[in-house]
């Protein structure tokens, strides 16, 4: 998959971006945990959600930790999108995965806001 870097997406600019999926890869350094940073984080979450964009949030740390363990969730990821890519849209679907809010690769999950 074709992945983009800085991409503006309404008033943000998301790091890594793949038209295809719409799936927005985010690298969260220690900025992103301080109290100031949650009102902005959430509202633009949302509105990046709402845009139909899907996020996932990976911790610098882990990151610089485990770059194999990050990459083969980025594939996952990937492999999960391409499949609900592929789902027939007559009938029934198939429940989102997980990462069709927020996916941070701590497991922890965010819906819409």
């Amino acid at each position: 998959m074709k992945f983009r870097r800085q991409v503006p997406i309404g008033r943000y600019i998301v790091d890594f971006y793949c038209v295809e999926l719409r799936l927005a890869i985010e690298l969260d350094g220690s900025q992103h945990q301080a109290a100031w940073m949650v009102d902005y984080e959430s509202e633009r979450t949302g509105d990046l959600i709402r845009r139909g964009v899907r996020l996932l949030r990976i911790p610098n740390e882990l990151l610089m930790r485990d770059s194999i363990m990050v990459g083969e969730q980025i594939s996952a990821v990937i492999a999960e999108l391409l499949s609900e890519k592929e789902t027939p849209s007559s009938g029934l679907r198939p429940p989102s995965p997980p990462c069709a809010g927020e996916k941070k690769l701590d497991g922890e999950v965010s819906g819409k806001n």
